[in-house]
């Protein structure tokens, strides 16, 4: 048997546990990734295959929930109906002013956390910020979204 079909059971779960359901394209790039870890695995380096997969499968999925959700972020800034949630249009449009309104640095940690689905660390750590303080940020977009919208 070979390496490849030896960790085929990598996949599923990987994608199981980072977006919470099996998609098949998801699937497909996890499968894509083993393929690749395969071809490009280097016994010599003194980890292990099932690690090495691990980490191409879990990245390969990563960068392509990030791609697709840097798609549908343009798809919002350039305003296509077809990327908003059915509900009132009024409302779609008090939402995107409160936003536009945010500071910068909020701003940012909303799109991170909600429209990338990153956890909090990451967020902060992509936005360059503290934990603490990217916390607060959110915090205060919050509020500041709820006062604004109320």
């Amino acid at each position: 048997m070979d390496l490849v079909s030896e960790h085929l059971h990598l996949v599923r779960p990987a994608v199981l546990s980072r977006m919470g359901w099996l998609d098949p394209e998801t699937i497909a790039t996890g499968y894509f990734a083993l393929v690749l870890a395969a071809a490009e695995f280097d016994p010599t380096r003194g980890i292990q295959f099932t690690d090495y997969a691990r980490w191409r499968i879990r990245n390969a999925i990563v960068d392509r929930l990030r791609y697709e959700e840097r798609r549908k972020h343009a798809s919002l800034e350039e305003n296509e109906p077809e990327a908003w949630p059915d509900f009132d249009i009024a409302l779609r449009l008090d939402i995107q002013r409160a936003i536009e309104r945010l500071p910068r640095q909020q701003r940012l940690l909303l799109h991170l956390r909600f429209w990338k689905g990153l956890t909090m660390a990451e967020a902060a750590r992509e936005a360059g910020c503290s934990m603490h303080a990217a916390k607060s940020a959110q915090r205060a977009a919050m509020v500041a979204l709820r006062a604004g919208l109320a």
